[in-house]
């Protein structure tokens, strides 16, 4: 099939990508069960994703900027430091009686950085080398990261199977990642080329299915309508607004560069969502889920918005034109 049709096919996808999110959330409580039982398949399937994702990614894109740690470093303080920690406070403060709704925001804000954001950097012209350094290291630092703060900060309220988890991202990230970018160097790139137009479009199909069968596992459990669902929603949605002001600021602060503000404006504000509900799903309640079901419905809106109002109008064009 011609490689580009199936890169058309995968740009007209993920235009749609907010419309399948909510079709594979409303064909999982459609099917609940009859689709519950092949959740074992959740983690192949974000394997995949990872390993399309990672196909055209370069070392030397890292070692250009490992040299200049700063913006690294702030990008880190924010995204594993301030985050997590405003979405335990928060949520502590509003859902004091409620476990479950709280450990689902402090491992939605524990979770590696969205591949995606480096789309949305390219397309407001930022500092993609950047961009690819943090989503590899944050890929990498995840599988200790990730367990290390949902035990600091929940440990002392739910059980945590630390190692089963550390195996668990190690299978969904860093193993496809780094599959992904050895393939890329060891071919210089030939068979990224022709991979790619095949792997994108699936990946895409590959997510809507790892939506439908996760929720599908929680519907059962979920039960009827409660007014928490929506406040802890909403509170994913303002906690995932400082992350997109706060690498914003904390860039310019640090004296970056439109590009680095770009960069980090969309990298700290950008989480792993459906890593985060296979993670859920496996070692939590499905009630942890709930926020995460808001998030994932909704962070490509905020990335949208926070680059129109915080990029400018001119770059908003981009986006449209994109």
């Amino acid at each position: 099939m011609n490689e580009d049709f199936l890169l058309a096919i995968n740009r007209m996808i993920e235009k749609a990508m907010p419309c399948l999110t909510l079709a594979g959330i409303a064909i999982g409580f459609l099917l609940g069960d009859k689709v519950a039982v092949y959740s074992y398949l959740a983690v192949p399937l974000f394997a995949f994703m990872t390993f399309s994702s990672t196909l055209n990614m370069k070392v030397d894109d890292f070692l250009s900027t490992v040299r200049t740690p700063k913006y690294i470093l702030v990008f880190f303080i924010v995204f594993l430091g301030v985050q997590p920690l405003l979405a335990w406070g928060i949520s502590s403060l509003l859902f004091p009686g409620d476990a479950q709704i709280i450990t689902g925001l402090v491992l939605l804000y524990s979770t590696p950085i969205a591949v995606s954001s480096s789309i949305w950097t390219d397309i407001y012209k930022g500092n993609m080398s950047l961009s690819i350094t943090l989503i590899l290291l944050g890929t990498l630092v995840a599988p200790v990261a990730t367990p290390f703060l949902i035990q600091l900060y929940r440990g002392h309220v739910v059980h945590l199977p630390v190692m089963s988890m550390f195996i668990s991202l190690l299978l969904m990230i860093v193993i496809p990642s780094i599959l992904g970018i050895c393939l890329n160097e060891l071919s210089n790139g030939r068979l990224p080329r022709h991979l790619s137009p095949i792997c994108k479009p699936l990946s895409k199909f590959a997510l809507l299915l790892v939506i439908i069968v996760n929720i599908a596992k929680i519907k059962s459990s979920i039960g009827s309508f409660e007014l928490v669902y929506l406040q802890s929603g909403l509170l994913a949605i303002f906690l995932s607004g400082i992350g997109f002001i706060g690498g914003f600021f904390a860039a310019r602060f640090a004296g970056g560069d439109g590009g680095c503000q770009v960069s980090l404006m969309f990298s700290t504000g950008m989480r792993n969502i459906s890593a985060a509900l296979v993670l859920a799903i496996a070692y939590f309640s499905p009630r942890t889920a709930i926020p995460l079901i808001i998030g994932i419905l909704f962070q490509q809106a905020m990335a949208a918005v926070f680059g129109s109002v915080l990029l400018g109008r001119e770059k908003e064009y981009q986006v449209n034109k994109a």
